[in-house]
């Protein structure tokens, strides 16, 4: 049952998807640096290599999406991926190529091109390295022109970031969000003081959650609108990550591939704390809301695996700075 109405938030969540746009993208902490580009870079459409993509676009809108890009600039590679899509179905674009361009000195600079496999995503290992700091980034489909902004962000060395979970973390509830995608006209409510909390820190945001990154770009679209900074999506393949044990796992895997410092983590849920404490972050450095999972992680705060957080206006004053 609970598969059934998972797919069907995946089909009907992807009617609203559309690709991200720079003024959706909020300032972030001014001691980062971060390059903007206000236009989206001049692309001339070249066709499409197959007959079946171009039907697939002329039958629903883009749901293009990169992958944030994080990265030391210690790294031995920096890679970008993404998918192209369309539609309420979000059908993948086989075998087409996808164009990713980096905002540097606020202009547009082309990174490559590389084509999609069968599940219409890409990875492109960049042959020029980005600088240090956050940017723009974006990416194209060649064969129509259509496409959507991501962020890219490289870390100086030494540099950390700060990771908070979505889903009952800063919004109102783990479930709300299914509310949202099969009402569209409901805006899911954050936490009271959570955007400011996270604006007042001094390191990037990563913000992960378990659902699938067809939730991508409306995903930075509720953290725009509501007033949180700026900051890197991790989100997982498919509709969502189970909860439980695959929960964990994924929160673990994807916190671990970062590749750069994580100062401080935050979430609501034992599942959080676990995946926090994978990664090698005391319990001083785990904060966790609540009252609303109070009752499951209690034993976790009493014996000093996290830090319990009621009021978000507190947080700024606990993380390590």
């Amino acid at each position: 049952m609970l598969r059934a109405a998972l797919l069907v938030v995946l089909l009907i969540v992807a009617l609203d998807a559309s690709p991200v746009q720079a003024d959706q993208i909020l300032p972030t902490s001014p001691v980062i640096t971060d390059t903007r580009c206000p236009q989206p870079p001049a692309i001339k459409a070249r066709g499409f290599r197959h007959k079946r993509s171009k039907q697939i676009a002329r039958a629903g809108s883009p749901n293009h999406r990169g992958i944030d890009l994080i990265a030391s600039e210690d790294a031995a590679q920096q890679v970008i991926g993404g998918k192209l899509g369309h539609g309420k179905f979000d059908k993948d674009l086989e075998d087409e190529d996808a164009e990713v361009f980096a905002c540097v000195d606020a202009t547009w600079k082309t990174l490559g091109v590389e084509r999609t496999n069968d599940d219409g995503r890409f990875e492109l290992v960049l042959l020029q390295r980005l600088p240090t700091g956050m940017r723009d980034l974006y990416v194209a489909s060649v064969g129509d022109g259509s496409g959507s902004y991501f962020v890219g962000y490289v870390a100086a060395r030494g540099a950390g970031v700060v990771v908070s979970d979505i889903d009952g973390t800063l919004s109102w509830s783990e479930n709300s969000i299914i509310r949202q995608v099969v009402k569209r006209s409901h805006d899911i409510k954050h936490r009271p003081h959570a955007p400011e909390a996270l604006t007042a820190l001094p390191y990037p945001i990563v913000y992960t959650t378990a659902r699938g990154d067809v939730f991508l770009n409306s995903t930075r679209g509720w953290l725009t609108r509501h007033g949180f900074p700026r900051g890197l999506l991790r989100l997982a393949h498919g509709a969502f990550a189970r909860p439980g044990k695959s929960a964990i796992a994924y929160k673990t895997t994807t916190l671990q591939a970062l590749g750069v410092a994580i100062v401080a983590g935050i979430g609501n849920r034992k599942s959080d704390i676990t995946a926090y404490t994978n990664v090698g972050l005391t319990g001083k450095r785990i904060f966790i809301h609540v009252p609303e999972y109070e009752e499951e992680v209690r034993a976790d705060l009493d014996q000093g695996r996290a830090i319990g957080v009621p009021d978000y206006r507190e947080l700024p004053k606990l993380v390590p700075r």
